[in-house]
């Protein structure tokens, strides 16, 4: 029985071992496709996981790559800033140190003026005091004159009366006549500076001290020992015409000081006869070519055609008794062709278009860049003749002048860095010298200068296309149309001699017919 027991507790544990063993097999199996499937997915994350770790170092080294361009850049920023900084200083320094340069000149200049100033006071004074003292003399000279004729008038008695109201009338009118002269002394400063408008003004009174001197003179006749009642007479029937005279006469010549210190242009006509003419002769076209007027007729039948023109080229170059202005228009094209169109600037010929609407620029000269132009005026005076500060300011004015019309600015500031930059520059070419007053004026207002600048022989053969026939015609100064031609480069050029326009392929002009 317990055998049977036993047994069948055997068979009832091994049902239950063999339901509860296969329980356990299927939950083993579970578990291990689950855990199959938690080590896929951790393989997955560790894939991932490496990816980001390889991702997270390619962004490290790109943050490193991007931190040392951003240190290289700001470094490269802080150099510049700093090379900048320091060039600005610099150019403060430089802009600081020219401006004192410029004071000190200006204040050296002051000193200058006011040494010049004290020195025409000390004259002024010193002459005051010469015009005072001669005055007296010639007031003593003058009571001991009338003391003498007057003991001698005293003799006769019916004269007595006439003789002593004569006397007191001529003292009290030269007592009159001094406080004049002492006032004039004192007002000189003042009556040298008056207007146009007021030279009447002083001429008039320059003529009342005349016409005083001669009513001394016709009374001096009246009351000498001797007297003489008809030069007297004559005297005073001129007064009034020598009066009006010396009126017109003062106001001429204080109108001319003044238009030569408005115009300095005037002075350069001092020498030249108002008539002056060029010393060309009048052609006559009906007899033939110019040439003739400027060789020998012998020369014209025996040389060439070549040689013949450059030998009246030459002579009408070298003519005598050019006029002043002959002589400037061939200074101004000397210094525009070999100071400036030989180095490839382009040349206005100002003052040759304008004449005396100039405004005192004879040459406007560009540079081949356009970056820079010259304001340039000419003077071929003689050595013996020094240049004035009126024509440096001159060129400084129609300068400043000039950069008004071309930007149309007027403020002083814009000026001042225009011609500071170089951009327009005032430049002085003279065959003299300037004054030192002239010089000190060039360099303060920073005008370029060049002294003793003789002339030379300059290109005046004309290249020039025909522009109906396309033929190619040379022209000679005193040929028809000369001055009507126009030279358009780079087609058309100035030749020097008639060899080098004919080697280059132009004809001479023949006689122009008009239109």
């Amino acid at each position: 029985m317990e055998f049977v027991i036993i047994f069948i507790a055997f068979i009832v544990g091994c049902i239950f071992h063999s339901k509860f063993s296969k329980r356990d097999e299927n939950d083993f199996d579970m578990e291990k496709v689950t855990l199959r499937a938690k080590i896929t997915e951790l393989q997955k994350q560790e894939v991932e996981l490496q990816e980001l770790k390889t991702k997270y170092k390619n962004l490290q080294r790109e943050n490193d790559r991007l931190e040392d361009d951003y240190n290289e850049r700001m470094s490269k920023i802080v150099h510049q800033y700093n090379e900048k900084h320091d060039n600005y200083v610099q150019q403060f320094q430089a802009r600081t140190e020219s401006l004192n340069n410029r004071e000190n000149s200006l204040n050296s200049y002051k000193t200058g003026v006011d040494e010049y100033l004290r020195k025409k006071i000390q004259l002024f004074e010193y002459e005051k005091r010469k015009l005072e003292r001669n005055h007296k003399i010639e007031m003593l000279e003058f009571r001991q004159s009338v003391f003498k004729e007057s003991e001698a008038l005293k003799k006769d008695l019916t004269k007595k009366y006439l003789i002593t109201v004569l006397k007191n009338i001529l003292i009290n009118r030269y007592l009159q006549e001094a406080e004049n002269l002492k006032s004039l002394a004192e007002t000189e400063e003042y009556t040298l500076r008056l207007k146009v408008n007021e030279i009447p003004v002083l001429s008039a009174f320059v003529a009342d001290v005349n016409e005083a001197q001669d009513e001394r003179i016709s009374n001096w006749f009246l009351l000498r020992k001797y007297k003489s009642e008809k030069a007297a007479d004559f005297i005073k029937a001129r007064k009034r015409e020598m009066r009006d005279l010396r009126i017109e006469n003062k106001n001429l010549q204080y109108k001319i000081l003044a238009y030569e210190s408005f115009f300095p242009i005037l002075k350069d006509y001092d020498n030249e006869s108002i008539s002056a003419k060029p010393d060309i002769p009048d052609y006559d076209d009906e007899k033939g070519d110019r040439t003739h007027y400027w060789i020998t007729d012998t020369e014209y039948r025996t040389l060439s055609v070549t040689e013949r023109n450059q030998r009246a080229l030459d002579n009408y170059w070298n003519r005598k008794n050019k006029t002043h202005t002959e002589i400037g228009a061939d200074y101004e094209k000397s210094i525009g062709y070999w100071e400036y169109e030989k180095k490839g600037w382009n040349v206005e010929y100002f003052g040759i278009d304008k004449g005396v609407e100039d405004m005192g620029r004879d040459l406007i000269c560009i540079s081949p860049d356009k970056q820079r132009t010259h304001i340039v005026q000419c003077k071929f005076w003689s050595s013996k003749k020094e240049i004035h500060e009126n024509h440096i300011n001159q060129l400084f004015g129609t300068t400043v002048r000039f950069i008004i019309e071309s930007t149309g600015s007027r403020s002083i500031g814009e000026i001042v860095k225009i011609l500071d930059s170089g951009t327009v520059v005032p430049v002085f070419y003279t065959k003299t010298k300037l004054s030192p007053t002239a010089k000190s004026f060039a360099e303060t207002l920073g005008i370029e200068v060049h002294e003793n600048v003789e002339m030379k022989l300059y290109p005046m053969v004309k290249c020039n296309v025909s522009r109906r026939s396309q033929e190619k015609i040379y022209h000679l100064p005193f040929d028809q149309q000369y001055e009507n031609i126009k030279i358009e480069p780079p087609e058309e050029f100035i030749a020097m001699t008639v060899a080098e326009a004919e080697q280059a392929g132009f004809r001479r002009a023949f006689k122009w017919r008009g239109t």
